[in-house]
């Protein structure tokens, strides 16, 4: 049953990353700086990646019951799609200047 907190958490961690540095670009760029959103994106994968795991690992678990895998499968592609959000979003940040 807590295979739905694994579909659903990722994406609000995600979503969250993405508000935060919305809010973390005005200071980084009065204080030429972007430790915060390199640290912010760099929790946000790792927690991601660790709920992707979990959803993984009850998948491998539930084989036997009908409604689980399914639950599971959907909690495991939402992890991939809503890890590689905020990746690509810290890509962005490291690869182009914050205050250009």
């Amino acid at each position: 049953m807590w295979t739905w907190f694994l579909a659903l958490a990722p994406g609000s961690l995600a979503l969250a990353a993405m508000s935060a540095a919305q809010a973390l670009a005005t200071p980084s760029c009065a204080h030429r700086h972007v430790l915060w959103l390199h640290l912010l994106f760099a929790a946000t994968v790792a927690a991601n990646a660790a709920l992707t795991t979990l959803a993984w690992r009850a998948g491998q678990r539930s084989a036997g019951s009908p409604a689980m895998p399914f639950s599971a499968t959907l909690a495991f592609g939402l992890g991939a799609l809503f890890t590689l959000l905020p990746l690509v979003k810290w890509l962005v940040v490291l690869l182009l200047p914050a205050c250009a």
